[in-house]
């Protein structure tokens, strides 16, 4: 059983297999956001950190400094909406998936 925050799983406690957290990372939007050991690998590839030199707004940082939104952030925020939307489809499936 996992606790986590309550604006993360608004249900309460975490008890699926397979999820456990590796690490969290703090997010200007979502606050933290806690990356279990797939998405830990996931991340750690060359191939994620590259989006981290990659900005969403393309030469717009060049005009307004603080406009520094990479594509790795992006898709740290798209990873976070997407484990919430599986962990609500699988709460709202328990019976089908016999998860408890």
């Amino acid at each position: 059983m996992v606790k986590v925050d309550s604006k993360l799983f608004p249900e309460g406690d975490l008890s699926l297999e397979g999820f456990r957290f590796k690490r969290e990372i703090r997010d200007p939007i979502y606050g933290y956001i806690y990356v279990t050991l797939l998405e830990n690998e996931v991340i750690d590839t060359p191939e994620f950190q590259r989006l981290d030199r990659l900005y969403q707004t393309y030469a717009t940082h060049h005009v307004y400094p603080n406009s520094t939104h990479t594509r790795k952030a992006h898709a740290l925020g798209v990873m976070y909406l997407a484990h919430r939307a599986l962990i609500r489809i699988l709460r709202r499936q328990a019976s089908t998936f016999n998860l408890k």
